[in-house]
């Protein structure tokens, strides 16, 4: 999960599917864990948001 938050400090604009390469779903299912425990959050839509780091 430090990889996926390292990922999101340089590019808050990443996508999941840039983040994983080739197997999105197990980056998905981390980082809606890392939003259940308030350490990111989307902000904007899809398309033109970002991700936030809060902690």
């Amino acid at each position: 999960m430090q990889r996926i938050i390292e990922e999101l400090k340089s590019n808050p604009a990443i996508s999941q599917k840039e983040i994983a390469g080739s197997t999105r779903r197990t980056i998905q299912r981390k980082m809606e864990e890392l939003v259940k425990d308030n350490v990111i959050e989307r902000v904007g839509g899809k398309r033109y948001g970002h991700w936030q780091i809060m902690k």
